[in-house]
């Protein structure tokens, strides 16, 4: 699959966006509104970004396995799904998460755990009049929401506690792909990482 042309976070990083189109970067960026050009450097031929640094990841399943990739097309990782469990491994093969789908009554919690097994953060399902959405936690505290826009389960915009919007996540015909508008420090990182595998562990 080809990803849509569109404005995207800016792969360096940088707090603004960049137009995508024709499987390419272009040279035009925006910022407050303000639309520039501004070239872009040839990415590293090894690539350089991980999991929790680049802006869009995409998520591949086939059958219980998922590949992640960086919008250039680079491994991130790989992730097997067993039961209610998701293992994240390294492009090495090292584990590194593990998401653990739960119930707490009728709602729904993945659980996102280190390579020490240490839960670090959650995803708690919230049940709303018409749609859901997800509880973003980490270290006892709200970090995020995510909702779905314009009714649209499959695409789901992830907003800090005020109001400010940090991302989305979106399944284009089983491939889920997140893009992050801002860097994150951790937790917030993993879980915005990991956020379409536990929605589809959680919802599919």
């Amino acid at each position: 699959m080809q990803t849509p042309d569109g404005w995207y976070p800016d792969p360096t990083g940088r707090p603004q966006l960049r137009r995508f189109e024709a499987g390419q970067w272009l040279d035009w960026v925006s910022a407050g509104g303000q639309v520039a050009s501004e070239p872009l450097a040839p990415p590293p031929a090894t690539g350089g970004g991980t999991l929790t640094s680049e802006p869009v990841v995409r998520a591949a399943r086939t059958a219980d396995r998922w590949a992640l990739a960086s919008l250039y097309g680079q491994p991130l990782a790989t992730a097997s799904v067993a039961d209610r469990v998701v293992t994240v491994c390294d492009p090495a093969g090292t584990p590194t998460h593990q998401l653990r789908r739960s119930a707490a009554g009728s709602t729904t919690v993945v659980s996102l755990h280190d390579r020490t097994d240490r839960e670090v953060g959650r995803f708690e399902e919230v049940r709303r009049a018409y749609l859901g959405g997800f509880r973003i936690v980490g270290l006892g505290a709200l970090l995020a929401t995510l909702d779905a826009e314009s009714n649209d389960l499959r695409r789901l915009v992830l907003v800090d506690p005020g109001g400010r919007p940090l991302g989305r996540v979106a399944d284009e015909k089983g491939e889920w792909t997140t893009e992050m508008a801002h860097p994150f420090g951790a937790p917030l990182a993993e879980l915005a990482a990991l956020s379409a595998l536990a929605v589809s562990l959680a919802w599919h």
